[in-house]
């Protein structure tokens, strides 16, 4: 099959950082994370919108989810910089996380799902530039005419613990 043509428009581009401040320290990766390669993880959710929400209402509501559930997660919002000997460490700084508003000019039914690399890589899930974390919310078009809300999560490193999910961060959407 060949590779997915469609046009991804960037709208916003921020990042969001913990609700709250944080104070500033270090976390030594383990020992599997310093003997593996660094591996960055997408991870691409869809919903439709069944409470008649605006694009930026949920946008909204994501980001304050967000805001909230890093101030637990701290390390997400940090950035993985060398320590005094070159090993990479974990600086929770709050630095925060890309955060990235678009419209894809694309149904879900031509995507080739099977394939990701194919149809969604460096598209519908973001390249992480800086930090541990990048997300990316997408507004798309179905065929009879509505949209779908989607949004990604890239570059997320392992770490030992547990990731949130959509419900357990936004329990009304």
């Amino acid at each position: 099959m060949a590779r997915a043509e469609f046009k991804v428009t960037m709208s916003k581009q921020e990042v969001v950082a913990a609700a709250l401040p944080l104070q500033e320290h270090w976390l030594p990766l383990s020992n599997l994370d310093l003997l593996l390669q660094p591996l960055d993880v997408g991870v691409f959710f869809c919903y439709k919108n069944k409470q008649s929400m605006s694009f930026g209402s949920m946008v909204g509501v994501l980001k304050k989810a967000m805001a909230q559930a890093l101030m637990t997660f701290y390390a997400f919002s940090g950035e993985v910089v060398p320590n005094s000997v070159g090993e990479p460490e974990i600086l929770c700084n709050n630095r925060g996380v890309d955060f990235a508003e678009a419209f894809a000019d694309v149904e879900l039914k031509e995507l080739n799902l099977y394939d990701p690399d194919e149809s969604i890589e460096g598209k519908l899930v973001p390249n992480k530039k800086h930090g541990v974390l990048a997300v990316q919310v997408e507004l798309c078009r179905m065929a009879n005419g509505s949209q779908l809300g989607r949004w990604t999560l890239g570059g997320a490193r392992r770490f030992s613990g547990r990731t949130i999910s959509r419900r357990e961060a936004m329990p009304g959407m």
